[in-house]
């Protein structure tokens, strides 16, 4: 199970908000498009927007935004917020990494392997969670569902005995039912 940068497990009890106003949460952390700023100080940035093709000058706070983007809404509790404030807790520790990062002229810098660690996870994390990407994983993971349903039902047996397998004995059967009698998979 993964932890905070404290070693305490990463989503712990349901904490619920403070309020139930949304709240504006970025996918791309502002301190991020502060470096991309310009102006005297005002965080203003020139953004793009894909759709309607028009590029002006956004404000930090409203750009690469949404409201309660990363809220979880349990219909038997309050709206839970623990995983805003796990991300704000690694934008606070990466920050200044990245930021030192993002100073440095083009050239070779090499980096400790346990230094890389941090930047890397924080620019996997950032492709991750922006809504584009959590769109494609959507469709994939709803693909994937459909793919694997369709062949379950094409053998109701064989989908009756695995839904009441354990996960082990799927995974041991499915293994078994691949491999051919030269050790490798049809």
């Amino acid at each position: 199970m993964g932890g905070n940068l404290k070693g305490q497990p990463l989503l712990g009890p349901r904490a619920a908000a403070r309020s139930e106003k949304p709240e504006k949460q970025h996918y791309v952390p502002k301190f991020w498009l502060r470096l991309f700023g310009h102006g005297d100080g005002n965080g203003l940035i020139w953004g793009h927007d894909k759709v309607s093709g028009e590029t002006r000058v956004r404000s930090v706070n409203r750009s690469a935004a949404a409201d309660d983007y990363y809220a979880v809404n349990y219909p038997d509790a309050e709206r839970d917020m623990a995983l805003e404030r796990e991300f704000s807790k690694l934008e606070t520790y990466a920050a200044p990494m990245i930021k030192a990062l993002a100073g440095l002229r083009p050239g070779h810098h090499p980096l400790a392997p346990l230094t890389m660690d941090l930047p890397a996870g924080w620019v996997a994390l950032s492709y991750a969670r922006v809504p584009a990407s959590i769109d494609r994983n959507l469709a994939m993971a709803k693909f994937t569902v459909a793919v694997e349903t369709d062949m379950l039902l094409r053998n109701p047996e064989k989908y009756r005995r695995r839904s009441r397998a354990s996960d082990a004995e799927v995974l041991l059967r499915v293994q078994l039912e691949r491999k051919d009698g030269h050790g490798g998979y049809r």
